[in-house]
């Protein structure tokens, strides 16, 4: 009996679960702190910039998390 390859690689995909979004700690903060959005001339400054704070350096990324994905409503 030959099995099609097609439904070989379909019923891989259905085993390998849903796709996961980026990591925020190893692919998010790295970008916010390459440009400087979280650098103490920008929203890392103790008042933050704009209304927006972030922590300084991203040295509390959960914080970092919460003000980006739900104040302004994750605009």
């Amino acid at each position: 009996m030959t099995v099609p390859f097609s439904l070989l690689l379909a019923g891989s995909l259905a085993f390998a679960g849903p796709e996961k979004g980026p990591h925020f700690e190893t692919e998010i903060l790295p970008v916010l702190t390459k440009a400087g959005c979280n650098a103490g001339s920008c929203h890392g400054a103790a008042a933050g910039r704009g209304g927006f704070h972030l922590s300084l350096w991203g040295s509390e990324p959960e914080a970092d998390y919460h003000a980006i994905v739900n104040e302004f409503e994750g605009r």
